[in-house]
């Protein structure tokens, strides 16, 4: 089993992805192969497509997966069996899940500030802002240096993650206010150090992406809200909320770092959902 995730680890550092991609790959192909070895006591070469199917449906069952998490499941497999294998795939007997996509939630401009307000921890209110102002991932702000603040440009650096592309954003003045109090809090022992966001008890390390996530959901709790906000909630409102501010398709594609503006253009969607100014072809019309 190892051998296997050794070839999928090899191969896809060749490719180039990045380690947090890698380690992704792993997720369902390693519970997959140790099913191969302890439970059918086969080699992955030699599982039919019904033992596949099989197990998918344990694993969808045991671990409560959505379908679109199912789906990452049969793509890492898939992969196992194409790449590392050398065998082909039947889509027909093994497909893809069919999905229902639901809309994200966006949060208002109203709901994000009463949000932010509401965070007392200098650490948490700053990664949270970023997200929101800068448009961030929250393993891009998790991995931010203190050199990537660039003040004096009123700019973020943002090394390549996603995509591999390297990319610059917004460095709002009200957030760097915020940055700029967080780290006057810290222990002058503290400020000596490459990471903006560390672990509590290594400034060598950068902030696990659990940290905020986790708190998120407790902050929630306490202001007696639904669960509705996740990280990357704060990212789809920055875009959104650009958007109809009246920033443009090109320079908001660049400021997410997105490959293309076709991706982009889902949040233009997500953006024309705002009902208030879209008049209904009804309206005017007397008919009471």
């Amino acid at each position: 089993m190892t051998n296997y995730l050794d070839q999928i680890e090899e191969i896809l550092s060749f490719g180039k992805y990045s380690p947090n991609t890698i380690q992704s790959y792993k997720t369902y192909t390693a519970p997959f192969l140790d099913y191969c070895s302890s439970t059918l006591h086969k080699d992955p070469a030699e599982v039919s497509p019904a033992q596949i199917r099989a197990f998918i449906t344990q694993l969808q069952t045991e671990r409560n997966l959505c379908d679109n998490s199912t789906n990452h499941a049969l793509s890492e497999i898939r992969f196992l069996y194409e790449a590392v294998l050398g065998l082909p795939w039947n889509a027909k007997q093994i497909p893809l899940r069919r999905q229902t996509f639901h809309l994200p939630f966006i949060p208002t401009p109203d709901i994000v500030e009463n949000f932010l307000s509401s965070i007392q921890d200098l650490k948490k209110k700053a990664m949270v802002s970023l997200m929101y102002s800068a448009g961030l991932r929250i393993s891009e702000v998790c991995t931010l240096k203190c050199a990537h603040i660039e003040h004096s440009n009123s700019r973020i650096y943002v090394a390549p993650s996603k995509n591999n592309r390297d990319r610059y954003t917004i460095l709002s003045a009200d957030v760097y206010r915020i940055l700029c109090a967080y780290w006057r809090d810290l222990p002058a022992s503290m400020r000596t150090r490459d990471w903006l966001f560390t672990q509590q008890h290594s400034v060598d390390k950068p902030i696990y992406p659990q940290f905020i996530q986790s708190f998120l959901f407790k902050q929630e709790e306490a202001l007696h809200w639904p669960h509705r906000l996740t990280c990357h909630s704060f990212r789809h409102a920055f875009a959104t909320h650009s958007y109809q501010n009246g920033m443009d398709l090109e320079t908001l594609s660049r400021l997410l770092g997105h490959a293309s503006t076709n991706t982009t253009r889902y949040y233009v969607h997500l953006a024309m959902l705002s009902m208030e100014q879209i008049k209904s072809p009804m309206d005017g019309m007397e008919v009471l």
